[in-house]
């Protein structure tokens, strides 16, 4: 399992990100594949990552990952 942060939080975290230069990077691996009830848990914080990493289920089974970034 896995704990999911509060919408605020996640809201918060982006507004620091932008303000500073930092790349907010969402570990989607666990939540991602439609696992939350979005193909990607952030989808529901309405906040965009700058690179989302995800695998496992995407592959149907055989070793998979990529990361996903802004253009």
């Amino acid at each position: 399992g896995f704990y999911v942060a509060p919408k605020a939080f996640m809201l918060r975290l982006r507004e620091l990100c932008d303000k500073h230069g930092i790349l907010l990077i969402a570990d989607e691996v666990q939540t991602g594949a439609g696992r939350t009830g979005t193909f990607f848990a952030m989808e529901q914080m309405g906040v965009a990552a700058d690179l989302t990493t995800f695998a496992k289920s995407i592959a149907g089974g055989f070793p998979l990952a990529g990361v996903c970034g802004k253009a």
